[in-house]
C-alpha cells in the first residue's frame, strides 16, 4: 500500500512540473514578444527622435537664414502681453539688441506708444486664429524708430503651449519712395491747377481788354467825324487804360512763364535798394498822380543780394497794388530795415485793406484773387503769386498784414550782400 501511494505522488508531481514548464514557456514567449515590441518601439522612437532632430535642424536653418526678422512669442503670460522666446539674427540686428537683452523681453518694448496700446487687441486676434498683417512703428534699443511690416500667426503644437510666430521687415526704403511719390503727385496736381488757372487767365482776362480795345478802335475808325473832341479824348483815355491793363497782364504772364521754364538762370548780385525803389516810383508816379497819391521812400541806403530784374518786378507790382487800393490823396510808403542777415522791405498803404480770408488766398495762383481797385482798376490775380515766387527764388519770404478799411503792409525779405 505504501508503495502505491509513492507512485501516485510522483505522477502528480510530474504533471504539476509539466504544467509549470508549459506556463513558463508561455510566459517566456510572451516576454519575448513584449521584448520584441519594446525593441521595435525603441527603434521607432529613436527614428522619430532623429526625424524630429532633423526637422528641428531644418527649421533652425530656415529660421536663422531668413532674410526677414523672425521671432517666436509666448502669449501665455499673466498680463497677456507676449514675450520673445526666440529670435533670429536679422531680428537682433534690426532692433540692435544682443540675444541676452532680447530674449524674454515683452513684445510691447518694440512698439511705439500707438503700438503699445494695440498689443492686447492684436494678441487676442491671433489667439482667435486670425492671421495678423500690419504696418507699425518699431523702436530700436537706442530709441530710434523705423516703419515695420509684420506678419504674425498662432502656432499650435500637440502637447505644447500655444505660441505666436512673426516675420517682419524694415520698410523704411519703401515708405521713403511712397512719400516721394506722394509729394511728386501733389506737386503734379498743383502744377496742373496752376496751368489750368494760367490758361483761364489767358482765355478770359487776356481776351477781355482785347475786346474793349477792338470795340473802341472800331468806333473811332467808323464814327470819328460824328464824335466831339471831348468824346474822342474820353474814348482815347479808356483805350489807354485798357492797353495798360493788357500790357500789365501780358508782362506778368511772360514773367511767370519764364520762371516756369527749366534752366531759367538767375543773375544775383549786390543791388542798391534805394535806387531800385526810386526807379520803380518814377515809373509809377504818373499813375499815382492821377489819384493824388504821394509815393514816399524812406530807404536811404541798403544793399541786398538778389536778381535785380526780379526785385524790380516785385517792387513795381507791390507799389502798383498799393496805388490801386489807396483812396485819393493818400500815401504809399516804402521802408526797409535790417534783421540779422536779411533786409526787410515794407510797402505800406492806408487804403481799403483785406480780410483775413483774402490774405490767406492772395498768393495762390490756383484761386480767384483779383480785386477791383478804388477807381475801378481791374487786376489779373497774377501779381502777388508772381512776387512770392520771385522772392522765394532769391531766398526770401513775403507776407501781408492787413485789415479791412485800415490798409495793408506787405513785407518781404532778401539776403544782405556779403559784408553788409
Amino acid at each position: 500500500m505504501k508503495k502505491s501511494n509513492k507512485l501516485s505522488t510522483s505522477k502528480n508531481d510530474i504533471e504539476i512540473l509539466g504544467l509549470t514548464i508549459k506556463e513558463l514557456q508561455i510566459e517566456l514567449d510572451d516576454l519575448r514578444t513584449k521584448n520584441q515590441k519594446l525593441k521595435s518601439g525603441i527603434m521607432d522612437r529613436t527614428k522619430a527622435l532623429e526625424l524630429s532632430k532633423h526637422a528641428e535642424k531644418r527649421f533652425r536653418a530656415f529660421f536663422e537664414q531668413s532674410n526677414h526678422a523672425s521671432m517666436v512669442l509666448n502669449p501665455n503670460t499673466p498680463d497677456g502681453i507676449p514675450v520673445i522666446i526666440e529670435a533670429n539674427k536679422i531680428a537682433l540686428e534690426t532692433h540692435r539688441y544682443t540675444r541676452e537683452d532680447f530674449i524674454g523681453r515683452p513684445i510691447s518694448d518694440l512698439d511705439d506708444q500707438a503700438g503699445k496700446r494695440m498689443v492686447l487687441e492684436r494678441t487676442q486676434r491671433m489667439l482667435n486664429k486670425e492671421p495678423l498683417n500690419i504696418e507699425n512703428i518699431h523702436v530700436r534699443k537706442d530709441g530710434t524708430t523705423f516703419p515695420n511690416e509684420v506678419y504674425a500667426t498662432r502656432v499650435d503644437i500637440e502637447g505644447e503651449p500655444t505660441l505666436i510666430f512673426t516675420t517682419e521687415h524694415d520698410i523704411s526704403k519703401r515708405k521713403l519712395l511712397e512719400n516721394k511719390l506722394r509729394v511728386s503727385e501733389e506737386k503734379l496736381k498743383q502744377e496742373v491747377y496752376v496751368k489750368d488757372r494760367f490758361f483761364s487767365i489767358i482765355a478770359h482776362d487776356l481776351r477781355s481788354p482785347f475786346n474793349s480795345i477792338l470795340g473802341m478802335t472800331q468806333l473811332i475808325s467808323q464814327m470819328a467825324n460824328s464824335y466831339s473832341k471831348e468824346t474822342l479824348v474820353e474814348l482815347a483815355t479808356t483805350l489807354n487804360k485798357e492797353g495798360e491793363r493788357f500790357f500789365e497782364l501780358l508782362k506778368n504772364l511772360l514773367e511767370w512763364s519764364r520762371l516756369q521754364m527749366e534752366g531759367t538762370k538767375q543773375s544775383q548780385k549786390s543791388i542798391l535798394l534805394a535806387e531800385l525803389v526810386n526807379e520803380s516810383m518814377d515809373i509809377l508816379n504818373s499813375t499815382a498822380l492821377e489819384k493824388g497819391i504821394s509815393l514816399i521812400s524812406n530807404i536811404d541806403k541798403g544793399v541786398v543780394f538778389a536778381d535785380q530784374n526780379m526785385v524790380r518786378t516785385v517792387m513795381l507790382n507791390l507799389i502798383s497794388n498799393a496805388i490801386k487800393f489807396s483812396r485819393e490823396n493818400e500815401v504809399v510808403e516804402v521802408s526797409a530795415r535790417k534783421t540779422k542777415s536779411m533786409v526787410q522791405v515794407t510797402v505800406t498803404d492806408t487804403g481799403v485793406g483785406m480780410s483775413k480770408d483774402q490774405v490767406e488766398r492772395v498768393f495762390s495762383l490756383d484761386q480767384e484773387t483779383s480785386t477791383t481797385g478804388t477807381s475801378g482798376e481791374n487786376g489779373t490775380g497774377l501779381g502777388l503769386p508772381l512776387c512770392k515766387e520771385m522772392i522765394e527764388r532769391n531766398k526770401g519770404e513775403i507776407w501781408i498784414e492787413s485789415s479791412i478799411g485800415e490798409g495793408s503792409r506787405i513785407h518781404f525779405t532778401l539776403p544782405i550782400s556779403g559784408g553788409e
